[in-house]
């Protein structure tokens, strides 16, 4: 495709750039291995594909304690105060075609009756530092302009945190250490979980690798 993008170029005096070129080129160095000069080396499933979609939109409907009642179909449920990162990690999960939903804890407040009929296996408490939330919190407030009285206060927010802690030790819920984690990496640390608990997940890939290719990492892997 190269090659007859810069003949075609040149057939109608267009500049070209090959901005592909030397980083293929490179892979090609380092992997020792030379371009198959074939495109499409992936392909959609559809099947596959309109699973992923219906995890995302899982993901927006259940959204901050929205339709509890769909929990009882969830493959992960995510429970955590204002600001630990709840809709965010849903988000990116359901990408990988998890069905996830969040409800955020409000000390004070009973949980859910939708709750109890999740497997706790599958619910998730996301916690982070006290002096992490604080700051995640007064950020938010500087933003905002108004929050609820105590909102940003750290005295309330290390009292909240312990009363989080109280509520997932009591419903046997797992707890996460969110803090410092991207949201790649504490995706990763619950699908280990998972994967202990229920088996291998065969997560729906809406773009399937062709058979003939070969994986880069597995490339890798023999190269190492």
């Amino acid at each position: 495709l190269r090659r007859e993008a810069a003949e075609l170029a040149a057939a109608h005096g267009i500049p070209f750039i090959d901005l592909f070129g030397p980083v293929i080129d490179c892979f090609a160095r380092v992997l020792g291995m030379q371009p198959t000069q074939e495109y499409s080396s992936y392909e959609r499933s559809d099947q596959n594909y309109f699973s992923f979609c219906r995890a995302v939109e899982y993901a927006l409907e259940h959204d901050d304690g929205a339709n509890p009642s769909g929990w009882v179909h969830a493959d992960v449920v995510i429970l955590g105060l204002s600001r630990v990162g709840k809709s965010p990690l849903s988000v990116y999960m359901s990408t990988l075609g998890l069905k996830v939903a969040n409800y955020p804890l409000c000390p004070g407040v009973e949980l859910p009756d939708e709750l109890s009929k999740v497997d706790r296996r599958r619910v998730f408490g996301l916690l982070v530092d006290a002096e992490v939330l604080v700051q995640y919190r007064r950020a938010r407030s500087k933003r905002l302009g108004t929050v609820a009285k105590g909102y940003d206060d750290a005295s309330t927010i290390y009292e909240e945190i312990e009363q989080v802690k109280e509520i997932l030790k009591k419903k046997r819920f797992t707890a996460v250490d969110a803090t410092g984690m991207s949201v790649a990496s504490i995706s990763s640390k619950i699908m280990r979980y998972l994967a202990e608990r229920f088996g291998e997940l065969n997560l729906d890939d809406p773009f399937k690798p062709v058979k003939k290719y070969t994986s880069i990492s597995a490339e890798l892997d023999e190269l190492a």
